[in-house]
């Protein structure tokens, strides 16, 4: 079943804490969002994300590569 535009929903996910579990969530989200998004009517959209080191907000969206990338070569989102 897809989902016309009219049926979709905005689902805004602020994430506390980017360890092994935040971390795989934002993979899943990134990998999955499509899919979630056809077949559920679920626009997925991570609007924030904290460590114990750092914050990161956008209402418009973060991208979860981006998440990714900064967590593994700095260590912190922030």
């Amino acid at each position: 079943m897809r989902y016309k535009a009219s049926g979709m929903k905005k689902v805004r996910i602020v994430l506390s804490g980017l360890g092994n579990l935040g971390l795989r969530f934002v993979e899943i989200i990134g990998e999955k969002r499509e899919k979630i998004r056809d077949r559920y009517g679920l626009d997925l959209l991570i609007v924030g994300a904290a460590d114990s080191r750092g914050i990161a907000y956008d209402p418009a969206g973060l991208d979860p590569n981006v998440i990714i990338r900064d967590k593994a070569g700095t260590g912190s989102i922030g």
